[in-house]
């Protein structure tokens, strides 16, 4: 599923969760520039805890306004999920707290 370069905000995700606490195909998501801030992974994250089916291969979240907490809660997401092949969260960069060193350490343990 891609739904890149539209304005979902925090909002939209958190209505995308409700669909994905439900969906069991769903195996790519591509989220790239839709100002996504750092409730967004926690939506995804609370998704995934409610459907334990739900197993994205792909996910890819470029250009957005995810901070360090954000990542953390990716980190959280990814690591419960235990299924992602291919991510991508570059140039989140608009953010308020730009992403620094510990919110790549975050993300990290999720994927180990």
């Amino acid at each position: 599923m891609d739904l890149s370069n539209n304005v979902l905000d925090d909002d939209g995700l958190k209505y995308l969760s409700d669909f994905l606490k439900e969906s069991t195909t769903i195996d790519t998501l591509i989220l790239n520039n839709c100002r996504l801030g750092v409730k967004s992974p926690a939506f995804l994250q609370a998704a995934q805890m409610f459907n334990p089916k739900l197993k994205l291969r792909r996910l890819s979240m470029n250009n957005n306004d995810i901070n360090n907490l954000g990542l953390k809660h990716l980190g959280l997401f990814l690591a419960k999920m235990g299924s992602i092949v291919e991510l991508s969260v570059r140039n989140n960069v608009k953010a308020k707290t730009m992403v620094n060193d510990r919110g790549i350490s975050y993300l990290c343990e999720g994927l180990v």
